[in-house]
């Protein structure tokens, strides 16, 4: 049997060109090609010769985004006539379109957002405050998002951008970044705290984040008086004798 002479495809006798890559099939003489010598007779891998190799790394993140937008399109429409046949209207379904909206929007800002990835924190919480936006509308009344669900959503976001900004500026890095990281997971637990109490009771109450403090800080510190005077940025690998 004939083969092609690029991809090493086996064809049928008479196939005038390769029905993946089309390239013209050539046999010497007029008599059957010989398979490639040293090689397989089908290939482990096949690209596509129209797209495979000439699709962008933008263009895949689009083909991505396409997708996740036809299945959630499809997992909505779904949902919609369930409620509509179970129900007769469309009530508990609203929940499962925000769901799906929310996923969604998660997915389209990482894949657009990856070449800035100092965008993609303040994507997500954007993404996330609408979710619990509508989620909180669906309710019938708008009693729980600002008071709880956006100061929870803003808390980390601004404790990481802080944080980020902090280490960002740094110049010589060691043992302080982990103390930096310390001291921001101390500020978001006593943030959460404080939202928590004030919509409980409105009475601030620090307890459980206090505890925390006292186990972070301390450490933090110890880890920055150790940079400052006996590491000064020094590799820790080598220190450790890793």
């Amino acid at each position: 049997m004939p083969y092609c002479s690029v991809c090493g495809v086996e064809v049928d006798a008479g196939t005038e060109r390769c029905p993946l890559c089309s390239v013209p099939i050539f046999v010497p003489g007029g008599g059957e090609a010989a398979a490639p010598a040293g090689g397989p007779a089908y290939p482990e891998h096949v690209s596509d010769p129209v797209y495979g190799s000439t699709l962008t790394d933008l263009e895949r993140r689009r083909v991505v985004v396409e997708i996740v937008s036809v299945a959630s399109v499809l997992a909505a429409g779904a949902l919609a006539l369930a409620d509509l046949l179970s129900d007769g209207k469309i009530a508990w379904s609203l929940y499962a379109f925000v769901a799906i909206g929310f996923t969604w929007a998660l997915v389209f800002s990482v894949l657009f957002l990856w070449t800035k990835p100092g965008w993609i924190l303040p994507a997500l919480a954007g993404c996330t405050s609408l979710f619990l936006l509508c989620v909180d509308f669906f309710n019938g009344r708008m009693d729980w998002f600002l008071r709880l669900g956006l100061p929870l959503v803003a808390a980390p976001v601004a404790c990481v951008m802080v944080v980020g900004v902090v280490i960002r500026g740094i110049k010589r890095r060691g043992f302080n970044i982990v103390a930096v990281v310390l001291f921001g997971v101390a500020v978001f637990l006593a943030l959460v705290e404080v939202i928590l109490d004030l919509n409980a009771n409105g009475v601030v109450d620090v307890y459980w984040s206090g505890i925390a403090a006292l186990a972070l800080a301390p450490t933090g510190i110890v880890l920055y008086y150790i940079h400052l005077r006996g590491m000064r940025g020094a590799d820790l690998r080598k220190v450790f004798r890793l």
